[in-house]
């Protein structure tokens, strides 16, 4: 065995670790680099900072949903409440004007005099009518009809007005709070269409009369506007005997009426 030392400690040898390489020279693989402490650090508190905006992100969108659901609630309550008092207001403001109407509408009545009746030989029988607005507004477009009929006690009176039946027409455009139409209804006979003429009492009339064998009936209509246009009617109906008393009453007492529009 030699003791001999290396000839050249610090020579590695370079030049005889040259080697030639020809062709071409693929190298395949991942090359990992692994990063160092601080930047692994930096990295970390990057994704924390993420998180941290991804989950206010989430409750944002949370507490967006929930406000647009509550104001969408409240606004549909607010809604119906809305249409609930509006309805309300409208029922209201009917029944005030309701109201209104019937205590402001005109009210015509028809009053017979029957207390000055007399039964004349070679006269006509006339009775004195009254026609006044006891309402608090004017009527318009007044239009009366009377008519004066004989009866026999057992017959009763048609109230049924036709075309041409005899009788006197009263009109008047315009009928003012406590103005009163005074004039005379007659027994009359039609003449012609439109126009009739009071029948003069004979001897016989008298005494059929006395003696309860007749009866007259007064009966008439008015028809009338009050000043929203509304139509409004009353109806008339009396009896009258050679005592005073009043014979076939119901069917008179049930014709005697008014309207009951507003």
């Amino acid at each position: 065995m030699s003791n001999t030392g290396h000839s050249g400690p610090n020579d590695h040898g370079a030049n005889n670790l040259k080697r030639s390489v020809s062709g071409d020279v693929t190298i395949s693989g991942e090359i990992a680099i692994e990063a160092g402490p601080k930047e692994s650090l930096s990295r970390d508190a990057a994704e924390k900072k993420q998180d941290s905006k991804d989950h206010k992100k989430w409750w944002l969108e949370v507490v967006t949903i929930a406000v647009v659901t509550l104001y969408t609630f409240f606004a549909g309550w607010q809604s119906l409440t809305t249409a609930g008092q509006l309805k309300e207001a409208r029922k209201i403001a009917e029944a005030t004007d309701k109201d209104f109407r019937i205590e402001q509408r005109p009210l015509i009545r028809l009053a017979p005099d029957g207390s000055k009746i007399a039964i004349t030989e070679g006269q006509p029988l006339e009775i004195s009518i009254t026609a006044a607005d006891i309402g608090k507004t004017p009527a318009r477009g007044v239009d009366i009809f009377v008519a004066v009929e004989k009866f026999s006690p057992t017959e009763t009176p048609n109230l049924e007005f036709r075309e041409g039946d005899p009788g006197i027409r009263i009109t008047s455009g315009i009928l003012y709070p406590s103005e009163i139409l005074n004039f005379k209804a007659h027994w009359a006979r039609s003449t012609s269409p439109g126009t009739s003429q009071p029948i003069i009492i004979s001897q016989q009339d008298v005494e059929d009369w006395n003696a309860k064998r007749i009866y007259f009936a007064i009966h008439g209509t008015v028809i009338y506007a009050d000043i929203f246009g509304k139509p409004h009617w009353t109806h008339l109906c009396q009896t009258l005997t050679a005592t005073g008393e009043t014979t076939h009453s119901k069917p008179c007492s049930d014709y005697n009426n008014v309207d009951s529009e507003q």
